[in-house]
């Protein structure tokens, strides 16, 4: 969250893995894919007003009267399907900040939706190509260990079908991330709108 540069969508620096509470229904933990850190709100060492939102904690924090509280609340299925982060030991929301493209929490009216995408549902549309792949493997195995000069898969054409099935897998994961990102590989994942909303 919060890098002004365009990103790859499957970049694990813009990925994270919610986390349920087991102490408060309803609100979540998030833990950066990048560091396996959680989410938490930090003091700026020269402005204490600040807030910036840091993956730096190394364990969820469950008490919402510490100001190190990992826990978040968030609004799902806002518009264009995005998501706002509520922060609530701080009791604001979490925004971009427009001048350093930085995560803060700053606001407890105004709310930011962020894009969402759900990613535990793509993997199956890759993976039969990973069975095609180990077959083809196994195929090569058989190949080297045979011997025997009975009929079998070349290596040229055992190496030119998994080009292709390689190939073919790149060419579903580009469909993948223009259905969800638009733009191929190199899609901008950045803030959908500002909404004026209370928590």
């Amino acid at each position: 969250m919060g890098c002004p540069r365009e990103l790859d969508v499957v970049s694990p620096f813009v990925k994270l893995e919610v986390v349920p509470s087991t102490s408060n229904p309803g609100k979540i933990h998030l833990l950066c894919s990048y560091n396996n850190k959680y989410l938490e709100v930090v003091r700026h060492r020269n402005d204490t007003n600040v807030l910036y939102v840091s993956a730096t904690a190394d364990r969820p924090v469950e008490d919402l009267n510490l100001s190190t509280s990992t826990l978040f609340t968030t609004k799902m299925n806002l518009p264009k399907g995005g998501v706002s982060f509520y922060h609530d030991a701080s009791r604001a929301h979490v925004e971009i900040d427009s001048t350093t493209g930085v995560a803060i929490v700053s606001s407890p009216t105004m709310m930011q939706v962020f894009d969402y995408f759900p990613w535990e549902s793509y993997p199956e549309k890759v993976g039969p190509k990973n069975e095609e792949i180990k077959r083809l493997g196994d195929a090569l195995a058989q190949f080297t260990e045979s011997g025997d000069g009975g009929e079998s898969i070349s290596p040229a054409v055992l190496i030119r079908e998994l080009r292709q099935v390689i190939a073919e897998q790149d060419r579903q994961l580009e469909e993948l991330y223009d259905q969800i990102g638009g733009g191929g590989r190199k899609a901008v994942v950045k803030p959908a709108v500002a909404a004026g909303s209370a928590n």
